[in-house]
This record gives C-alpha cells, sequence and structure tokens, in this order.
C-alpha cells in the first residue's frame, strides 16, 4: 500500500489532468462525506460523481484550469491548494484559489471540505 503522501500525489496529478472518474475509482471511499465551503455534505461517492458531472457539463471552456500551488501531509490528513481558472455557462468567470482538505483510512479520502471565495 501507498503511504499517504504519495497517495495525495498520485490523486492531485489525475485532478490536474481533469480525470475525474479515474481519481473517483482509485481514491476515494464509497461512503465519502464532501463538504462546500460550509453546505451540509454530500454523502456517498455517488452523489459526488453526479455533482462533478454537473459541474464539468456547466463550464464552458473546457479544459478549465486547475493549477496545484501547495501540498501539506501529516498523518492521515490531506490539504491541497488549487487555483482555478473558469467559465460556468451560469456564474460566468471565476477564478479563485481553493484549499481542499481530505482525511485518509485505508488508502481511500473519507471525508474532503473545500474552502474557497463565494464572492
Amino acid at each position: 500500500m501507498q503511504n499517504v503522501r504519495e497517495q495525495v500525489a498520485a490523486l492531485n496529478e489525475l485532478v490536474a489532468q481533469y480525470r475525474y472518474p479515474e481519481a473517483f475509482d482509485r481514491f476515494y471511499d464509497e461512503s465519502l462525506l464532501n463538504y462546500e465551503n460550509e453546505q451540509p455534505p454530500m454523502v456517498g461517492l455517488s452523489a459526488e460523481r453526479d455533482a462533478m458531472a454537473n459541474f464539468l457539463a456547466s463550464v464552458a471552456d473546457q479544459p478549465h484550469t486547475a493549477e496545484l500551488k501547495n501540498v501539506l501531509v501529516a498523518d492521515n490528513i490531506s490539504v491541497s491548494e488549487w487555483l482555478y481558472d473558469f467559465t460556468h455557462k451560469d456564474w460566468g468567470k471565476r477564478r479563485y484559489t481553493q484549499f481542499t482538505v481530505q482525511r485518509w483510512k485505508d488508502g481511500k479520502v473519507i471525508h474532503q471540505r473545500h474552502h474557497y471565495a463565494t464572492s
């Protein structure tokens, strides 16, 4: 089994390449709890898959920019800093920094929270 640092690096490489389905298959637990800022959680990997598919269908300029800036890993927790730049069909042009905090168990993400400005 890979250590958490190696798993985080491999996951982030898939995200940077927009290979979300592969990332979900390899690194996300079926019981995932995923939070967008302070919103109630999406429960389960299938909900995360659906949300990502809906988001990507609404991004007008494919591929969008997902640039990894920094990563911290300690114990079974990772924090990845991303720069996202895209145009959404409903929201318009978006460019923001996002921090994704993930808790890992048995090689899978079990809890994830995305932090970013909403205005």
